[in-house]
């Protein structure tokens, strides 16, 4: 990998507290406006500042880093929370309890808010949950005050950012096992970039370290329903992104933009169109299949 293509980007705290990150102006956006139920008081009268204020002092500090995972990833299940931050338990039961516990406590609290969609089923309990932030959880975040509510978003949009999730999960448990050194992840809208018309919209950006190295990269998952097109286009992005030299004079360097797609058979098509239209510099975009990208994000100078 190019030195070109590494940077390093750090993120302020009042970036990621700020409840426009949640609250997306994009093509569909899933806002932290969320329902609560008709049966709950927090459904039925508002907050008080005092209420909010004591709902926020009896918060743990497991609570807290449950809340910044749900307002990172937009959409998260139960398990992948678990997976996140109920790893201290003996047994898988165990943390299986716990995180329902919390999970109950917070989404009654209007914390966070669980999604009428499921996954897997029904059957599948409590782990087929999914979470968004809820209006209790938004104005934790934020002193602005939230009014309207939200329906749940398309099927498309509730399984990418799901796919995304997984991959912010997956990082953190190599970060915790000591596979991976984690420096920085940035999700959507902290990792998008203003272009002279319009903005650059990447999946993802991680920051990592390796040795002495430090790697970073731009990360696009890539569901096999978008056409070519408009991946070509999504690439013209980036490289008019580099051109402009916003990146490098902020950072020095700027990330490889990493690809990840669900097979080799889209991974050939991918990297085809990217030789053939490709006019930034060398290494630039990098392909993996979803299987190769974690190990590549891990050991990104032993891969090719």
């Amino acid at each position: 990998m190019s030195r070109a293509v590494r940077p390093t980007v750090r993120v302020t705290e009042n970036a990621r507290l700020a409840i426009g990150n949640t609250a997306l102006s994009g093509r569909e956006s899933l806002s932290v406006r969320q329902k609560v139920s008709r049966n709950s008081t927090l459904g039925r009268a508002r907050v008080s500042a005092k209420k909010l204020q004591t709902i926020k002092n009896a918060l743990t500090n497991r609570d807290l880093a449950i809340i910044a995972a749900v307002k990172d990833c937009r959409l998260i299940t139960t398990l992948q929370l678990q997976r996140l931050h109920f790893t201290d338990y003996k047994s898988p039961q165990g943390a299986a309890r716990a995180s329902r516990r919390a999970l109950q406590r917070l989404s009654d609290q209007g914390i966070v808010s669980r999604r009428d969609r499921r996954i897997g089923g029904a059957r599948r309990g409590s782990t087929s949950y999914v979470y968004s932030l809820g209006l209790v959880g938004a104005r934790l975040l934020s002193e602005k005050r939230l009014r309207t509510y939200t329906t749940d978003p398309s099927d498309y949009f509730f399984d990418h950012t799901l796919e995304l999730t997984e991959l912010y999960t997956q990082f953190h448990e190599q970060a915790h096992v000591g596979s991976l050194q984690l420096l920085e992840i940035q999700t959507e809208p902290d990792c998008w970039r203003p272009l002279a018309r319009g903005t650059l919209r990447p999946d993802m950006f991680v920051r990592t370290a390796h040795g002495d190295e430090e790697y970073s990269w731009f990360i696009e998952v890539d569901r096999a329903t978008t056409h070519l097109p408009a991946l070509l286009k999504k690439m013209r992005q980036y490289e008019q992104y580099y051109a402009a030299g916003v990146e490098q004079a902020a950072h020095g360097v700027f990330p490889q933009v990493l690809w990840i797609v669900s097979d080799g058979k889209r991974m050939a098509a991918l990297n085809k169109a990217v030789s053939a239209t490709q006019s930034g510099p060398g290494g630039l975009f990098v392909v993996k299949t979803t299987e190769h990208a974690l190990a590549y994000i891990c050991k990104p100078d032993t891969l090719g």
